[in-house]
């Protein structure tokens, strides 16, 4: 760039100076998610996997009728404990159910669909087990934030949602 900018004596110098004060951290674009409320003795992980359990015995059946989803629900709840979301996760899915509650269409997709769990909470209804996805393109220790959950909601309804959001979980 010195050499294309020569005729401009201090333009690259100046310009990186000046692209140094715009420059941001990319973290902050996945800012902190509030809690999730818990009863007396409970973690978010053990909530996780308590309703992820209950989703997917009502998505795959008992345990013992479908192994190859449920160890793929016990490696990708490891995962996420490992990488400190179960939080994201409960979030999500709290969202995500007062819309089914509400009969707000909203529907999980994208890298989502490429999880057991999210299928288990009802956050997406594709069934990453069933259509074999890879579950690290959505979440792997490689990979650099939070995982991408992306829940399209009902245009005419998303208002409503963001006034639960901010009536339980603050404006912040």
């Amino acid at each position: 760039m010195a050499d294309r900018f020569a005729a401009y004596p201090g333009a690259v110098a100046r310009a990186a100076r000046f692209g140094a004060d715009l420059a941001f951290d990319l973290h902050l674009v996945a800012p902190k998610l509030p809690d999730y409320p818990l009863d007396p003795g409970e973690t978010e992980m053990s909530r996780l996997r308590k309703l992820t359990m209950e989703g997917a015995l009502q998505r795959y059946g008992p345990r013992n009728s479908n192994r190859q989803a449920y160890d793929q629900i016990d490696h990708e709840l490891k995962m996420i404990e490992e990488l400190g979301f179960p939080g994201y996760f409960l979030v999500v899915y709290d969202i995500v159910k007062y819309c089914r509650d509400e009969r707000i269409y909203a529907q999980g997709r994208g890298s989502a669909a490429n999880s057991a769990v999210c299928y288990a909470l009802w956050i997406t209804n594709v069934d990453a087990v069933k259509q074999k996805l890879l579950f690290e393109r959505f979440l792997a220790p490689e990979r650099d934030g939070p995982p991408d959950i992306d829940v399209d909601i009902e245009s005419d309804q998303r208002e409503k949602v963001i006034q639960h959001v901010y009536d339980k979980y603050g404006r912040e």
